[in-house]
């Protein structure tokens, strides 16, 4: 299935859990990953299924059964919260370089998605710098750069395939971006942020979403 394939079958998902993520950017990825697949597996090792490729972990990190990534929009969702939470993250990390609501912060957290947060956190210290081009630049000048035991061309595969997803997606719809948010729910789901994770709620999102969000608010002014 193609990145528009994608966008047409799944976008009502997509525009409802984007985000701050730009929507044409997660159909690239959803092709990219899994080919549009709903039933689509990966590593075997970390249970990858579906869509986005969610792992059997992230959704007991949040308080969701593993069994709703079996189905379209479960995964979808799932996929678009796990980048808020990891684009939210590498804000705090790295406030020097990732300014929130940037573009940077999409590419990294989709970076993170690709290589995981050991490897990119020693690329990041290894060049000397969070910023998404910065970092595509040296990669490109060492080609058989490995990090957390990648071979030879798989860090550089990885990440210039988040700028060739990027500008796939630019071609769906506008790259527009937002800063990381706290998406609603399917309905009759609930989740939980992991403990050090603070997100601001969007304007569109569910009842449920609320509670989180007031729940947080509260926390903070305490």
């Amino acid at each position: 299935m193609t990145d528009r394939e994608v966008y047409a079958k799944y976008g009502a998902f997509i525009n409802r859990y984007r985000g701050g993520m730009p929507a044409g950017f997660l159909a690239a990825i959803i092709a990219h990953e899994s080919g549009g697949r709903e039933n689509a597996t990966g590593d075997p090792s970390l249970g990858e299924l579906g869509l986005m490729q969610i792992t059997a972990n992230f959704p007991t990190t949040v308080g969701v059964t593993p069994a709703v990534r079996a189905h379209a929009e479960g995964n979808i969702f799932l996929g678009c919260l796990e980048y808020q939470i990891e684009a939210a993250r590498l804000a705090v990390r790295y406030p020097g370089d990732i300014e929130p609501g940037s573009v940077d912060q999409w590419k990294m957290a989709r970076l993170v998605f690709a290589l995981g947060i050991g490897a990119v956190s020693k690329l990041v210290a290894l060049v000397g710098s969070a910023r998404f081009p910065v970092i595509l630049s040296y990669v490109k000048q060492h080609p058989n750069i490995t990090v957390s035991g990648y071979a030879p061309g798989k860090v550089l595969a990885r990440t210039t395939s988040v700028e060739t997803l990027w500008t796939a997606g630019a071609q769906i719809t506008p790259a527009t971006v937002g800063v990381p948010e706290l998406v609603p729910a399917p309905a009759g789901l609930t989740y939980t942020l992991p403990r050090n994770v603070r997100l601001p709620g969007p304007l569109r999102m569910g009842g449920a979403g609320l509670v989180l969000l007031g729940a947080a608010l509260l926390f903070f002014w305490r």
